[in-house]
């Protein structure tokens, strides 16, 4: 059936072809040329007298056709047979080229042959609106198909789309929403226009990618698109053309012309659309486009077929955005009561004697290209109120091709002329803008090259007033302000200079980076401001006078445009400065200079140079004002400039000046000082804006005169503090302050606010507020007629040596915590009692402080009062505390009211109830009548927080504050505690002689440190059923708990599972222990331990609930020793990092008869745990494995695994393993089996480093140093490779796929090359052998001279090596890197500076800690400038840069202010040391203070390197030093360098010193005693005289090696002055600061005389005048310097590095006095 049909349709198709053409003909009859349509002649523009004549003269033959009596939308009637076309001349050929036969028929342009006819599927038309689609044959099916726009029933738009080419008439009716998209096809006509427009909604597009849409017509009369009266019409893409255009020219039609487009509404063209006849024919006849009524009148008069103009609005709209316009007899011609726009586009006309643009109405061009051969736009007025002849030209280029003009403007036209590039080709006779006789123009602008001055114009009246014509610097001539007539210049980035009539008019055109230059002095009446950002204004030597100015933005006003932003790449500093030193630059005004930003978002800096001179008039405050977002760089000239406040803060390490505090600190970021420049009076309160930070009042007076709060602290999450200074408030409704946002804190240090208002508030915060602050430090607040501070908000008030002054109340809290202390406080209340009359709200009781317990307000914390003076009003408790009721308003007892407050001093006007004092405390009555709380001498108090104490421990734990420090004086506790805030519990010391616990501590909150105590802990059976029982331990809710020099101790082997600390945490959390001994012996057989498998560090959640809920907790241990004989730690923990440790068994712990079992069974068993680190650990007395562990990033290195063990040193196990690192470590095999084991899986995938171990006696049966037993299901077990290790006397090295390469004993250095590492006896030999680019790694100590001729790097590997051990090659270079050196090629310069054979010098680089050097150039020649770049490390600054040549003579070095330093190169390599210091309030320690009786000795030891800090800010002056860290800095002095504690430990038992037990033990008194007398036999100070302790009741304590020592030393070694200074404490009492903190410690370790100096401490050389034999304390050198008693010279001091511990302020102590001459 199908083939049936399309056979039948085949047939059809031929058999039309077959048909005459003139079947498918109509009738066209379009109006001969001579006929009665009247051809309207062009209004030439009247020529000026003895000029050429214009070549425009010529008659526009084109033809005002109409559509025929058939189109939609035109009345019949009158006038339809000048619209109906008429039948051509005969003989007159179509233009498919056949000839019109007389009858008037046609044939049919567009036949389509029978071969290119095909079946489509795809319609010719789709249209789809609101996601729907249709199909449609043709588009005026789809228009007739649509509905009219209806906002509420029918808004969606219609887009339209052709498919294929198609020839149809178009018409759109009134009220479509319709957009047609060519898609790349064709459009043409079929008799009338192709599109006519009746709507207002329409718009046309081609989103074809190749861009071909086309709207195409081919009759005569007719036009692409004819856009109706009131229609509106948009061409955003396409080419409109008349594709048979066939006129000949101005008069000869060729019977198929017309306009292309065609407008009498409003019609808007855009970028991407062309317009043209066609390709063969640019047309001669009609204009391209037409805009409005070529005859006006006649169209009213309905005589010439035109839409009547008064149904349209006299109004015909065309703007032109854009687009490519090409000939027409004119190419845009805008007619009666049109007006055209045009902004953009490229408008050719290439026939002679024909306009591009003309005007006979209103037309304004910003913008485009215009090309013609003669005049290029046009411009006539005619009489009528239709043909105004106005033309607007700012922009846009215009070339005459020929004729030499480029605008003529007719007689009566009108020309406004500010910009635009106007060129002419011609013979320069003619005048490139030629006016009629009467017309007129203003032109103050406009661009002319190649153009004479006197031919730029026909009249010099043309110009506007002030403007002609001027020569540009290239010699170009251009319209503009004449250089007479200038009171401004601007001056563009590129140099060049425009004038301006005006310096208002100069500002505002003046662009980013510009300069307006005055001209003269001026006079102004109102004020100026800039559009753009950086713009310097240049006052040139003159002066402005705004006298005159009564605006309030001043004379000179540095503004902004809202509109405006930076421009990228310029500065955008508004600047004002006065070029002519000596001369002018003076602005005299009320108010000379507002700096405004006009959008607040973006910020304005200004400038105002020093040659300013700014006086402010009378009535007139600040010579400088600024606005929200403006501000002033700072000089002391530019502060003055604002005499009203000012606030000065860095940015960025640049000083500005902000209008307002909150301002300043938003600019700076959070906790950033802002300092007031100058008193302030004004209605301006201070905000704190979004971020913290302080206010300086620098001794200032800010008085506010509005009715709000002086200070509002207006953001959440905000700290605001305020200091130095006076804050008054002038109005009676003024308050001090207000905290009305949550998490917000207000502190006032040395400030005194005075407010004078009745019924208000020195400072306030909000009822619903939650976690507010507020601080009152050495300030006052006078309030004489109003409350102190009122605080219903949850948080805490502190008052500190501070002053309140009030009428009603003093201190009010009805929620919240309080504390007051500091001798210096004193609060009182004046007035009488107030009745209060509703619910809310302060209640005047008259108390200096009360307590309210309020119903619906939040909760009471604690309120404690320390210290201070507290008078009430008459008859009325000082300390009121007591509930209010709110439904009768009257106040009612509280009974427990003690469980809130808690006074523990102070002097009050009425006595304070018992139950109001703290445990311990009473008050009692004076001589005076005032009552002073104090200390009961009955009882017996054990803590302290400060100065406040306690009799129990817990009692001063829940008096405590988050951050508070509760010290524990000497003793043993039974107490059971429970902390559950972040505080520090700080006991005397873990020792006998400190403080010990024997009760429970139970820690209940994050954050929370424990320092100083022995735990002791004793067992009950009932406690050993407990699966969690351990007498330190956190709760569920304590997550991070720091444990740092105590002493954790089981003193019972009862077995439960955790021996010492149990960790329950949260889901996340860090357990940190520091240099703490944890001992934890368990009771059984060595089966019976190893099955209940007890550990002493435990984490027992996962215990309790089953599941691994641990995975995100850590471990941190360090300088620890944990002693047990079950688990040192089981299971559970990740991320754990162990650091100086050593983990041993029980040996040598007292009181352990019972333990039969001493050995340590495991120091890790961790199957589940990943990421575990060991670093410089040591395992002893292992009778299991070392550590058992997962191989999920395990780290091993530099560890000490000693002889007493018994089994495996290392076995990772437990599943695949993933990473593993084991380096640099020592394993002495001697008693147990291998030492490392792998048995978990090693497969392709695990990343596996055994390298630089050194491995002892491996000969046991079955024992090896690496063995691989790991078996992996369906794989090939990996093998391992062991690199770099040393074996000695083992004689099982490795099994099971393991591959070792080894270093022999005579070995130096080995090359690492891709994978493989080759070991060779001298360094040269490696370095000859190693390919370019390898490493070479020292196994030893080099002190011979290498020769190196490659880029290579050379790692030291801790051994001893300098760059001066390395000789290298012409054109190689060394220069140091981390760990080593790095040899480089760098060829020989070739530029101007010197011949190829100029050496080059690469420079040895020594930069130390805390941050990294740049040197520029690199390898620079002789007489070169260096560049020297430190980049410190966030927190340091740079200490010194010191360069010394060849021969070790200094190079002057200078310091630049940009951070960097030069020199110039000299003669060979040169040294550049470099050194860091930390900077800021990190600088030195928080807890030494410089009333601190050791301060000097320890900053002197911190800013020599010898020692660190606990933490980033903290010493901990107060305990004891490890063993390890004494050995360090003996073997220091001795002029050792140990790399680490194990070399240190090494040292100390080579020598003698110590027997290297215990390395993080601390040090007892008779323990360093010893040690120091060693140190002195060692170095020849001992003498055989021996002291008589005998007259000391504790000498029989002393151990023999310890009374062995003292023998007598010369005068000047330490040991014996530090053991004189230790012989009054117990010998075995920890070394402790409260032992030496007597006269001793600065007096009997003397001051050692010059003559003995260390080299190894310091290669420094200082000179001590004042310093001799015996002095009391010898100045730090930083101390020496500030008096004047020592000068160092430059110098680099060698740091002794020794890992912080508490105890270390007499060593440090002794250090110092070791440096001056040991």
């Amino acid at each position: 059936m199908k083939r049936k049909l399309l056979s039948v349709l085949m047939a059809l198709c031929l058999i039309l072809t077959l048909l005459p053409t003139a079947v498918f003909a109509e009738e066209l009859t379009p109006p001969e040329e001579s006929g009665e349509q009247q051809e309207e002649q062009i209004k030439e523009p009247s020529t000026p007298e003895k000029e050429p004549d214009d070549p425009e003269k010529e008659q526009e033959g084109e033809e005002d056709l109409q559509p025929s009596d058939g189109d939609p939308e035109l009345p019949a009637g009158d006038g339809e047979d000048e619209r109906d076309p008429q039948t051509p001349e005969d003989g007159v050929q179509d233009p498919t080229g056949e000839e019109i036969p007389e009858n008037g028929s046609t044939s049919v342009p567009n036949e389509v042959p029978l071969q290119e006819i095909i079946l489509l599927e795809e319609s010719a038309v789709t249209m789809e609106q609101n996601g729907g689609t249709t199909e449609y044959d043709s588009v005026s099916a789809a228009i007739d198909a649509t509905q009219a726009y209806n906002k509420d029933t029918n808004k969606g738009l219609y887009t339209i789309t052709l498919n294929e080419n198609l020839a149809e008439d178009v018409v759109i009716p009134e009220g479509r929403y319709i957009k047609i998209d060519l898609n790349g096809h064709t459009l043409t006509n079929k008799e009338s226009h192709t599109i006519f427009n009746n709507s207002t909604r329409i718009t046309i597009v081609d989103t074809s990618a190749e861009k071909t849409g086309v709207v195409d017509n081919i009759s005569h009369g007719r036009g692409a698109v004819y856009n109706n009266i009131n229609a509106a019409i948009t061409l955003q893409g396409g080419s409109y053309t008349r594709s048979q255009e066939a006129s000949t020219g101005s008069d000869a039609s060729g019977s198929n012309s017309w306009y292309v487009l065609k407008n009498f509404g409003t019609m808007t063209i855009k970028d991407g659309v062309t317009v043209k006849f066609s390709d063969s024919n640019s047309g001669l006849y009609s204009s391209l486009i037409g805009n409005g009524w070529q005859n006006s009148s006649a169209a009213e008069a309905g005589s010439n077929g035109e839409p009547k103009s008064n149904a349209g609005g006299k109004q015909a709209k065309l703007t032109i955005n854009g687009g490519t316009f090409t000939g027409g007899q004119i190419t845009v011609k805008n007619d009666d009561y049109g007006e055209l726009t045009i902004t953009g586009g490229n408008f050719k006309q290439p026939g002679e004697s024909r306009y591009a643009v003309y005007n006979a109405n209103t037309a304004t061009i910003s913008g485009g290209t215009f090309t013609a051969e003669s005049t290029v736009v046009g411009s006539d007025y005619f009489a009528g109120g239709a043909n105004t002849g106005k033309l607007t030209i700012s922009k846009g280029t215009f070339t005459s091709e020929s004729s030499g003009t480029a605008i003529s403007m007719g007689a009566g036209a009108d020309l406004t002329l500010t910009g635009g590039t106007f060129q002419t080709q011609g013979d320069g006779s003619s005048y490139v803008i030629s006016l009629a006789e009467t017309a007129t123009a203003e032109i103050s602008g406009g661009s002319f090259p190649g153009a004479e001055a006197a031919r730029v114009v026909n009249s010099s009246d043309a110009f506007r007033d002030g403007y002609g014509v001027v020569k540009n610097p290239d010699g170009s001539l251009s319209v503009g302000v004449k250089d007479e007539s200038a009171e401004a210049v601007v001056i563009a980035r590129d140099g060049s200079r425009t004038n301006y009539l005006t310096l208002s008019a100069a500002a505002k055109a003046a662009p980013a980076g510009s300069t307006v230059q005055l001209q003269k002095s001026l006079v102004l009446t109102s004020g100026i401001s800039t559009v753009n950002y950086g713009v310097t204004i240049d006052l040139n030597g003159y002066d402005i006078d705004g006298t005159a100015v009564t605006s309030s933005d001043g004379a000179v006003a540095l503004k902004t445009n809202y509109s405006s932003k930076p421009v990228d790449g310029v500065d955008s500093t508004m600047r004002l400065i006065n070029s002519v030193s000596g001369q002018g630059g003076t602005i005299q005004a009320k108010l000379p200079v507002s700096v405004k930003s006009g959008n607040s978002t973006i910020p304005l800096p200004a400038e105002i140079g020093a040659g300013v001179t700014l006086e402010v008039l009378e009535g007139g405050t600040d010579a400088v004002k600024l606005d929200s977002s403006a501000y002033l760089l700072y000089s002391e000239t530019a502060a003055d400039y604002i005499a009203n406040g000012g606030f000065r803060v860095s940015v960025g390490g640049v000083d500005r000046i902000y209008g307002s505090y909150a301002n300043a600190v938003s600019a700076a970021g959070d906790n950033a000082v802002v300092t007031l420049l100058h008193d302030y009076t004004g209605s301006d309160k201070i905000y704190s804006g979004s971020r913290s930070g302080t206010l300086n009042l620098a001794g200032r007076t800010y008085t506010y005169t509005g009715s709000d709060a002086i200070v509002d602290v207006n953001y959440e999450n905000v700290g605001l503090t305020i200091q130095n200074g006076t804050l008054m408030g002038t109005s009676p409704e003024a308050d001090g302050a207000q905290v009305l946002y949550s998490n917000s804190s207000l502190t006032l240090e040395g400030v005194t606010v005075d407010v004078k208002g009745e019924d208000i508030y020195g400072i306030v915060t909000n009822g619903t507020n939650v976690k507010n602050a507020i601080a009152l430090k050495n300030s006052t607040l006078n309030v004489p007629n109003g409350n102190g501070i009122y605080f219903p908000s949850t948080g805490t008030v502190t008052i500190e040596n501070s002053i309140i002054n009030a009428k009603y109340v003093g201190v009010q809290m009805c929620a919240g915590s309080l504390a007051v202390r500091g001798a210096q406080t004193a609060i009182t209340v004046t007035g009488e009692p107030t009745q209060k009359t509703d619910s809310d709200g302060v209640i005047g009781d008259g108390a200096a402080i009360s307590i309210v317990e309020r119903e619906g307000y939040q909760d009471l914390g604690t309120v404690t009062i320390e210290d201070g003076t507290f008078q009430s009003a008459e008859s009325v408790d000082a300390v009121k505390a007591y509930a209010f009721n709110n439904a009768d308003k009257t106040e009612e007892a509280w009974p427990t009211a003690g469980e809130v407050v808690s006074v523990s001093g102070g002097t009050f006007s009425a006595e304070v109830p018992e139950a109001l004092c703290q445990d311990g405390y009473v008050a009692v009555k004076d001589e005076n009548g005032s009552f002073v709380v104090g200390k009961d001498p009955a009882k017996t108090f054990v803590a302290q927080i400060g100065d406040r104490e306690f009799t129990t421990i817990q009692g001063a734990i829940d008096a405590a504050v988050s951050g508070d420090t509760v010290q524990i004086k000497p003793g043993t506790y039974a107490e059971d505690l429970t902390i559950s805030k972040k505080i520090t519990l700080l006991g005397s010391g873990a020792g006998e002689a400190g403080t010990i616990l024997t009760g429970t501590v139970s820690v209940a909150a994050d954050g929370v440190t424990l320092d100083g105590i022995w735990f002791q802990q004793t067992y009950s059976e009932e406690d050993s059923k407990d699966q969690g029982a351990c007498k330190l331990k956190t709760t569920e809710t304590g997550t991070n708990l720091t444990i740092q020099n105590c002493i954790v101790q089981r003193m019972t082997g009862t077995a439960i599972p955790y021996g010492a600390i149990v960790h329950y945490g949260a889901a996340e959390g860090t357990l940190t222990l520091k240099n703490t001994e944890l001992i934890a012996p368990v009771a059984g057989t060595a089966d019976e331990i190893n099955s209940a498998s007890p550990s002493v560090i435990g984490v027992a959640a996962w215990a309790q609930t089953g599941e691994n809920i641990d995975e995100a907790w850590k471990l941190v241990v360090t300088d620890c020793t944990i002693r047990t004989n079950g688990f040192a730690v089981f299971d559970r923990w990740n991320n754990a990092t162990y650091t100086n440790t050593t983990f041993t068994g029980l040996e040598g712990v007292e009181g352990l008869d019972d333990i039969e079992v001493k050995t340590c069974y495991m120091a890790l068993n961790n199957p589940h745990a990943n990421d575990v680190t060991y670093d410089h650990c040591t395992f002893r007395n292992m009778r299991s494995w070392g550590m058992l562990v997962a191989g999920e990033e395990l780290t091993v290195t530099d560890c000490t695994f000693d002889g007493t063990n018994q089994s495996c040193a290392i076995s990772v196990a437990y599943g695949t393993i993933d990473k593993c690192t084991i380096t640099g470590n020592t394993f002495d095999l001697s008693g147990s089996g291998s030492g490392i084991m792998f048995s978990g899986a090693v497969t392709e995938t695990s990343t596996i480093t055994v390298a630089d171990n050194t491995f002892k006696n491996c000969s046991q049966e079955g024992g090896y140093c690496v063995n691989n037993t790991s078996a992996v299901e369906g794989e090939q077990v990996a093998p391992i490779t062991v690199t770099g290790s040393t074996f000695i006397d083992c004689a099982n090295k490795y099994l099971n796929q393991v591959n070792v390469e080894e270093a022999a004993a005579s070995d130096t250095a080995y090359v690492v090359s891709g994978n493989t590492e080759t070991y060779y006896e001298t360094l040269a030999e490696a370095i000859s052998s190693a390919p370019v680019g390898s490493a070479v790694y020292l196994l030893k100590d080099i002190s011979e001279t290498v020769s190196v001729s490659k880029n290579i790097s050379i790692y030291t590997n801790g051994h001893a090596f300098s760059a001066a051990n390395i000789q290298c090659a012409a054109n190689y270079y060394v220069r140091q890197i981390s760990g080593g050196y790095e040899v480089y090629y760098s060829a020989p310069s070739t530029g101007s500076g010197g011949s190829d054979s100029d050496p080059s010098y690469a420079p040895i680089l020594n930069v130390g800690s805390g941050g990294s050097v740049k040197v520029n150039p690199r390898t620079p020649e002789e007489g070169d400038k260096v560049t020297i770049t430190p980049d410190p490390d966030s927190g340091y600054g740079v200490d010194e840069v010191i360069v010394t040549d060849r021969n070790g003579r200094e190079i002057d070095v200078t310091a630049n202010r940009d951070g960097t330093y030069t020199f110039e190169q000299p003669r060979g390599r040169v040294t550049i040391e470099v050194t860091f210091t930390r900077t800021g309030e990190s600088a030195f320690f928080t807890d030494v203070p410089e009333t601190f009786w050791a301060y000097d000795e320890i900053a002197w030891a911190y800013d020599n390197g010898y020692v660190n800090g606990t933490t980033a800010t903290t010493f901990s002056p107060n305990g004891s030093i490890t063993r390890q860290q004494v050995w360090m800095i003996l073997a220091r002095l001795s002029g050792q360098s140990p790399a680490n504690m194990a070399e240190a430990r090494t040292w100390a038992m080579d020598n003698g010193i110590s027997d290297g037990t215990n390395p993080g033990a601390a040090v007892t008194r008779q323990q360093l005693v010893a040690l120091l007398y060693r140190f002195a036999e060692l170095r020849n100070y001992a003498n055989g005289q021996r002291a008589d302790l005998s007259a000391y009741p504790d000498a029989g304590s002393v151990a023999g090696t310890v009374r062995m020592s003292e023998s007598v030393i010369p005068p000047l070694g330490p040991a014996k002055a530090v053991a004189r200074a230790l012989r009054k404490c117990s010998p075995s009492s920890r070394v402790r600061t409260d032992c030496l903190r007597t006269r001793q410690c600065t007096t009997s370790i003397p001051a050692i005389q010059q003559k003995r100096t260390i080299s190894r401490i310091s290669v420094r050389t200082m000179t001590t005048p004042n310093m001799s034999h015996g002095s009391p304390k010898p100045p730090s050198a930083a101390g020496a310097m500030k008096r004047g008693s020592c000068m160092p010279s430059k110098t680099k001091m060698i740091p002794l590095r020794m890992k912080p511990s508490v105890s270390q302020t007499p060593l440090a102590c002794m250090r110092w006095r070791a440096v001056w001459g040991v």
